[in-house]
């Protein structure tokens, strides 16, 4: 089964995201700041990462670049979920290393699609 890890603070985005992907065949683990979400990243190695960007402890960013350069964990999907959604901010995050970016608000269906293409 796929594991899919949700990096999020706001508790409400969370709970919606989770609702949004519960009809997936998949096994969905969170994380409520960057800090933690890098150590389940490291200790579950799932198949995709829904990362916010702005998170306590570590960014998203800063999350996504730890990532990138540990070896166990350069190649898991990094999606980048975020209220910033200015053409500067993709281009950051992509340069960065994510294979996708979905800017908040998102719906259920354009959630599933980017998750579903990945899985």
């Amino acid at each position: 089964m796929k594991k899919i890890l949700l990096v999020e603070d706001n508790l409400f985005i969370s709970k919606l995201v989770q609702t949004f992907l519960q009809d997936l065949e998949c096994e969905l683990h969170t994380a409520e700041d960057g800090e933690a979400g890098l150590n389940s990243a490291k200790r579950l190695l799932p198949h995709i990462i829904l990362l916010d960007i702005q998170l306590p402890k570590l960014n998203g960013l800063e999350v996504l670049k730890l990532l990138r350069s540990d070896e166990t964990c350069k190649n898991i999907t990094i999606i980048l979920m975020t209220a910033h959604a200015s053409e500067n901010d993709r281009e950051v995050g992509f340069a960065g290393g994510c294979d996708e970016y979905i800017a908040k608000p998102f719906t259920r269906e354009q959630l599933l699609k980017v998750v579903e293409n990945f899985m």
